[in-house]
């Protein structure tokens, strides 16, 4: 889970706090500013809490493995790409 971050919560189990943009970034390798504009697109999911946008590190990782697909699909040894790569 997030790091072992939780919301009080009245039900019998704690509700996740999830991550913040940073910590995301961090993982990215680009700037918070970057993430949250991303949440703000839609393009990457996230979650509100009051005074923060927050994202479950589950909900992101099947994000990026969805995002990594068709990628990898793209990138079959007979891609102009990957052929690319190896005649430089």
């Amino acid at each position: 889970m997030a790091s072992g971050r939780w919301l009080v919560s009245t039900h019998s189990q704690p509700i996740a706090a999830g991550v913040n943009g940073a910590e995301v970034a961090k993982l990215f390798g680009v700037t918070p500013q970057h993430i949250y504009k991303m949440a703000a697109s839609g393009s990457i999911p996230s979650f509100r809490i009051p005074g923060s946008v927050r994202f479950d590190p589950d909900e992101v990782a099947a994000w990026l493995k969805e995002k990594q697909a068709p990628a990898a699909a793209s990138q079959r040894i007979g891609s102009p790409r990957v052929a690319a790569k190896f005649l430089v």
